[in-house]
């Protein structure tokens, strides 16, 4: 093993990296392996399933063609039979027309489109779920919330915003921090350096990208006031346990930063990004957690 290497795994291994590997972060990431595994296989699972009551139907149209083909080699009058017929396949397709629609939108929702996996974290109507099977008439879901879980019918979701935040991008969060009037121009400035030099000492946890500009404060309580706002791009996305710690630290470090400085700091609060946490993952709230610490656009999430 390379030291590249070693260094890696024992990243993926400090789930709350504070630089030291515990037998539990040990024994929790190599839980997260065989889950996802678990996932994967579930997965497998149920798509061989779909293709195969897929493969049924399809099965089913292509005989009825083959009907008519065997009457017209054997001299049948396909047509006169085809008419009697009309009245028998006018009630079948009232009786399954809209099932066949369903299973029509659902196969292209689940196969073409494809939005989620088994093991995704999804979120619609402002809630969060994780998804436990996927069937070609429904998807079944654990509500995080509570964990109640739910049978979707698929042509439900077909017409549902949907966001994935497993197949989510690395986490790029936005912090606003209100200062005085008098504050220097180059306060954001040097907030972005003292960033991109904290950032690039924690290639694990962080990209290069960071971006600072002054704004007005939207507090109608605190008029004269100025924002200074920093956007910093994660590593990963809010779904990793690192992303608590790291994001922690990276505030507490530009609050410090802009206390030396002299600049004071009076913050308001902020809207929570997320509300709900995820069972079996000590994500929740008084966890530890988005719920918990209060992950939100801006410095004042709970931290």
């Amino acid at each position: 093993m390379t030291e590249k290497d070693a260094q890696g795994a024992f990243a993926m291994l400090d789930l709350n990296a504070n630089g030291r590997v515990s037998l539990p972060e040990c024994a929790a990431a190599v839980m997260g392996v065989f889950k996802e595994r678990e996932y994967l296989a579930n997965s497998l699972r149920d798509t061989k399933m779909i293709v195969k009551k897929l493969g049924f139907m399809i099965g089913i149209g292509i005989h009825t063609v083959f009907f008519f083909i065997y009457l017209l080699i054997l001299g049948i009058n396909a047509w006169q039979v085809f008419v009697s017929m009309v009245p028998l396949l006018g009630a079948i397709s009232f009786a399954v027309g809209s099932t066949v629609k369903q299973t029509v939108d659902a196969s292209v929702f689940l196969f073409v489109t494809h939005p989620y996996d088994v093991g995704d974290i999804i979120v619609f109507n402002d809630a969060w779920h994780r998804v436990e099977e996927i069937t070609l008439p429904a998807t079944v879901l654990l509500r995080t919330a509570d964990s109640a879980k739910i049978w979707y019918p698929n042509s439900l979701l077909v017409n549902m915003p949907i966001q994935n935040v497993t197949m989510s991008p690395p986490l790029a969060e936005i912090s606003t921090f209100v200062v005085n009037l008098d504050t220097p121009n180059t306060a954001a400035e040097d907030l972005k350096a003292a960033v991109l030099k904290y950032v690039a000492e924690r290639p694990n946890d962080f990209t290069s990208k960071v971006t600072t500009w002054f704004d007005l404060a939207r507090d109608q309580t605190r008029p004269n006031k100025l924002a200074i706002k920093i956007s910093v791009e994660f590593a990963y996305n809010i779904l990793n346990p690192r992303c608590i710690v790291a994001r922690g630290a990276l505030f507490h470090f530009m609050l410090q930063h802009l206390q030396s400085k002299g600049i004071e700091v009076t913050n308001t609060l902020q809207p929570l990004l997320l509300q709900q946490g995820l069972p079996g993952s000590g994500l929740g709230p008084g966890g530890l957690g988005p719920a918990g610490l209060g992950l939100g656009p801006g410095p004042a999430g709970g931290l």
